[in-house]
């Protein structure tokens, strides 16, 4: 059969034109899109083809990564009705075939191939300079050893002469020599092996790669573009803000954490983000159930101490003033934002360079302001500080996604926490760190032992506690204290709550009660608690 003939173009957008003469032809495609999801990517590619002949035409796109995930491979030809897109199927490397090193990796080798022939070239001249030394060491001792002959002639002291400049000549050569040698081996054998650890980056980030075989028919000579899109794993991106609270607002930027490490780098492409199902992620103190339980010497010594119970996991964070600057801020260019109602797409601003690596990369999608306002969450049971919340309804028109989270209060920094999922509209309070400002005091009054009742053997103790909250604020400030339920593990402890005074403001389907109340500037809250708890006589409580 006749081999068929034709005139090939290669172009996609600034790819350079190539003109051939081939029923088969190698390509090379260019990445134009990637669109990041949590732990995948999609890759899209792309080829521009101009054939000058009708017929059927072979081609071979090379360079896919090995890691991509075959089944979602798939290839897309965009051209005339004349155009038909016969098969496709991918090519990978045979075991016994030796990898093709891309042009960057020809490079490296070649500049290594050159110093280690200059490595070479030195050694074999130290090596001359060995000998040389030994000639010379040898020459000397012969000279000053007494003649075999005694009848022979003596040197005469113009050929000892001689004989001694020869040596010194010699010797001087020979140190100027091995100094040049010296001199110019250890930055050569520093940058041979430079070379050789950027090989093996290059060689572990770029690793061999496979290709794709195409075979269309052309009834007329047209134009065809085709699309090559597939997922590959190493890529994710996470959610990351700033929230400050100024002026009664919440001033919120919406930003993205990119980790690129899919072995292959994106030039210039459109670079996407995209929502994948959120998973909850809640890290804010929560209020514990507290228990009163039958007392058990064993379990004493594994006690933790007062101050690691009253103190573990809410200690504050440092607070770091931020340093301002007298230039105002720059604008930062947000993505655009195209929602397909079950995911967020935001595409970033401008072609986006991206090689693979293990440093992620910060970029900004989105900045919004929300009406916010603040009250004071208090767990007294459970630690003395006052953690400043902020409360909001989610107006941004995005859902908060779960992520880090750094919170400034004015311009003072109070930390990083992780932000749970925020539906649009939904309401939420935020942790913006601890305010000393706030004292908590949590204090059992009393303790009241009689008998349960007449007729039963039981125990009743009665047990008040009282908390108390001083503002020392010079502003009004909102409190919610909260008193977990208490329960007892013991089937026999019964635990029961008798009054609140004040009574709470709210009690829970988990019978979390709630107060809510304003304390104004240098104004002390009390809050007492009462409970009555009832256990059998021969039980001794431990709470």
């Amino acid at each position: 059969m006749k081999r068929l003939l034709c005139s090939l173009v290669v172009s996609c957008f600034t790819l350079p034109v190539l003109s051939v003469q081939a029923a088969h032809y190698t390509l090379t495609s260019q990445t134009q899109e990637a669109t990041a999801y949590q732990g995948l990517a999609l890759v899209k590619r792309q080829v521009i083809l101009t054939v000058e002949q009708a017929g059927t035409h072979h081609f071979r796109i090379n360079g896919l990564p090995l890691r991509l995930n075959p089944d979602s491979l798939n290839l897309q030809a965009y051209g005339s009705s004349d155009v038909v897109l016969q098969h496709f199927q991918r090519v990978t490397p045979q075991p016994f075939e030796k990898p093709v090193p891309d042009k960057a990796e020809a490079q490296l080798m070649e500049q290594l191939k050159a110093l280690e022939k200059q490595l070479d070239a030195l050694t074999t001249r130290e090596e001359l300079n060995e000998i040389q030394a030994a000639f010379l060491k040898l020459f000397m001792q012969r000279l000053q050893a007494p003649p075999k002959n005694p009848a022979a002639e003596e040197l005469s002291v113009k050929r000892w002469e001689e004989a001694l400049q020869f040596t010194l000549k010699n010797q001087r050569d020979l140190l100027t020599s091995q100094d040049s040698v010296e001199q110019l081996k250890k930055p050569l054998q520093q940058e041979i092996q430079r070379l050789r650890q950027h090989l093996a980056y290059h060689r572990q980030h770029h690793p061999e790669t496979q290709s794709v075989d195409v075979q269309m028919s052309f009834a007329k000579p047209g134009r065809v573009r085709l699309e090559l899109s597939y997922l590959i794993s190493g890529v994710q991106w996470t959610p990351v803000y700033e929230a400050q609270l100024k002026d009664k607002a919440l001033h919120l930027r919406y930003g993205g954490e990119i980790y690129q490490q899919s072995g292959e780098s994106w030039d210039t492409v459109q670079l996407k983000l995209s929502t994948a199902t959120p998973q909850l992620n809640q890290i804010a103190p929560q209020p514990q159930s507290w228990q009163v339980n039958a007392y058990d010497p064993r379990a004493v010594n594994n006690l933790p101490s007062p101050a690691r119970r009253q103190f573990s996991n809410v200690m504050p964070a440092p607070m770091v003033e931020d340093a301002m600057s007298e230039a105002e801020p720059v604008a930062e260019v947000p993505a655009q934002i195209s929602d397909h109602g079950i995911a967020l797409d935001f595409t970033l601003p401008g072609q986006q360079t991206l090689v693979s690596s293990h440093v992620p990369r910060q970029v900004t999608l989105a900045t919004r302001e929300i009406k916010a306002s603040t009250t004071y969450k208090i767990i007294p049971r459970q630690s003395p500080l006052a953690f400043l919340e902020v409360n909001l309804t989610n107006s941004s028109g995005l859902p908060l996604l779960p992520g880090k989270m750094r919170t400034y209060v004015g311009d003072s920094f109070t930390g990083v926490q992780a932000l749970d999922l925020i539906r649009t509209g939904q309401e939420a309070r935020l942790d913006f760190g601890v305010d000393r400002n706030i004292q908590v005091k949590w204090t059992e009054l009393e303790r009241r032992e009689g008998r349960a009742g007449v007729l039963t053997d039981k125990k009743e103790l009665i047990v008040v506690y009282q908390a108390e909250v001083t503002n020392y604020k010079k502003d009004a400030v909102d409190i919610r204290l909260l008193e977990p339920q208490a329960s007892s593990p013991h089937p026999e402890v019964k635990v029961e709550w008798v009054q609140g005074e004040p009574v709470p403001s709210q009690v829970t389907e988990e019978k979390l009660r709630i107060w809510n109340f304003q304390a104004r500037p240098w104004e002390k809250k009390t809050v007492r608690m009462t409970y009555r708890i009832t256990y059998p006589q021969d039980v001794t409580l431990s709470f």
